[in-house]
């Protein structure tokens, strides 16, 4: 979705687009594959929020992974 060195800015709004996006299944998969990538705390925060709305199962397991760790 975007390089690894992409500013804030660029991260945001690939966020904000996939958010708007949510109902596709596809947008859910590349909200997942971020989420687990980004390393700012904020825009994990912000994934975890906008894959909550899209998706709560995928949003309970994200959770349940991080908690057993």
């Amino acid at each position: 979705m975007y390089r690894p060195d992409a500013s804030e800015q660029v991260r945001r709004a690939v966020i904000e687009g996939l958010m708007i996006a949510n109902a596709n299944a596809n947008a859910i998969d590349a909200m997942l594959q971020l989420y687990r990538k980004e390393t700012n705390p904020e825009l994990r925060r912000q994934q975890l929020h906008s894959i909550t709305v899209a998706d709560p199962d995928a949003a309970i397991e994200l959770i349940d992974a991080a908690l057993q760790r």
